[in-house]
């Protein structure tokens, strides 16, 4: 004759070894959102319930707008526009090749400023 606690005492092994696979696999997930956490923050990164929050490094404005007037210079002048010819500027095309004046003003034959 079997047993009747026989069943009830399978099912508690089985809820038991359930239960603590499902805590294993959530330690696990809470320590590893732990550490990336942490690695987001070296990256001025964070996470919350709100949102995503990018922190910027400290620039003062003066090298802001340096590195962005660098910028543009270098775009300026190191584009072209074959056959484009403004009707409001240097109509001759006297300064440079690409029918542009330099934005620093120095130039070579080429119309590149030499580094």
């Amino acid at each position: 004759m079997a047993n009747p606690l026989l069943p009830l005492l399978i099912l508690v092994v089985f809820l038991g070894v359930l239960g603590g696979v499902g805590y294993v696999v959530y330690s696990i997930a809470s320590e590893v959102a732990e550490k990336t956490g942490q690695k987001m923050e070296k990256h001025n990164i964070s996470l919350s319930k709100e949102g995503m929050r990018v922190k910027m490094k400290d620039v003062k404005a003066e090298d802001y707008v340096g590195q962005t007037q660098n910028v543009l210079v270098n775009v300026w002048n190191f584009s072209t526009w074959p056959g484009y010819k403004s009707r409001l500027w240097n109509k001759q095309q006297a300064d440079q090749p690409n029918g542009r004046p330099s934005i620093s003003g120095a130039s070579t034959s080429s119309g590149y400023q030499k580094r």
